[in-house]
């Protein structure tokens, strides 16, 4: 049983008790199941049309000694899905030439789904804030961390202006807080999302710097703190969330930065490659 059904299980069994604004709650969050597993109490309550504390209430009748305990089960559902459908795609398949075409095929449709999506706008404005930022940081961790290292080392080649922030180090806070007015701080955070990019991202925003956020879902938490949220599909045939429409979203992103700011860019990579040459980095072949 899932734990959808066994929260459906939980409302069942406590229907005699609950009262017309528990219903109510309780319908919206079977209805909504996934959605729930991150907003807050008083979001859940102003969907269902209801106060916080009625959520807070419905809670404590199911069982859970308070709403982040509910939460948690909720979230916990997720996790046991993606579990299963890791298993599920490898039913019947012998070879690796199978599991190629598979991977393949869940890349395309998540590039397709990811182009689809996102906006000509958000990717102009994200390179607009780039442009005109400063300094640029950036955050990105664990299963996020390959995307987050291509962006930023992209964006070190064309600007050389970039702080990867990523690195486990304590003092991540107060390097955002010594960054120049107007340094914009980009996080990509993937299911399941760490609390280290969420907490830098949250900062970022306290400290009034302009924030843009790479994620998988506007429900995701990291969503909250984007100035711009850019959507990447990320699903997978096994345990990690892919990262082929993540990689593709930022190409599309580095794409719209050289449009914009054509001049600077080019000037900034004919002083990048110079610098590559000067200092004998690439073994060139003959």
């Amino acid at each position: 049983m899932g734990k959808s059904e066994e929260f459906g299980e939980l409302v069942r069994r406590s229907g005699d008790i609950l009262t017309r604004g528990q219903r109510r709650v309780a319908d919206y969050i079977v209805r909504h199941f996934d959605e729930c597993a991150f907003q807050t109490s008083a979001d859940i309550g102003k969907k269902a049309g209801v106060s916080e504390a009625t959520v807070f209430r419905l809670s404590t009748t199911l069982g859970f000694k308070r709403f982040s305990r509910l939460q948690k089960f909720i979230r916990s559902g997720l996790v046991q899905r993606r579990i299963q459908r890791t298993a599920k795609p490898f039913e019947g398949i012998r070879d690796e030439s199978a599991i190629l075409a598979q991977v393949a095929q869940f890349d395309a449709e998540n590039v397709h789904q990811t182009m689809t999506q996102t906006s000509a706008a958000n990717l102009r404005k994200a390179a607009e804030l780039i442009l005109a930022a400063p300094a640029i940081c950036t955050i990105g961790v664990r299963s996020s961390a390959a995307t987050a290292f291509y962006l930023t080392a992209a964006l070190n080649q064309l600007f050389g202006n970039v702080t990867p922030l990523s690195l486990g180090l304590c003092d991540d806070f107060d390097r955002l807080r010594g960054m120049p007015a107007g340094t914009v701080v980009v996080g990509v955070s993937f299911f399941r999302y760490a609390t280290q990019t969420l907490k830098i991202m949250r900062h970022a925003r306290v400290l009034g710097l302009p924030t843009i956020v790479i994620t998988d879902s506007v429900m995701a938490p990291p969503a909250r703190f984007g100035e711009v949220v850019l959507l990447a599909a990320t699903a997978s045939i096994h345990f990690l969330p892919s990262q082929t429409a993540g990689i593709s979203l930022v190409n599309a992103l580095l794409g719209c930065i050289a449009l914009r700011g054509c001049d600077r860019v080019g000037r900034s990579l004919k002083s990048f490659e110079k610098s590559l040459a000067d200092a004998d980095i690439f073994c060139e072949t003959p």
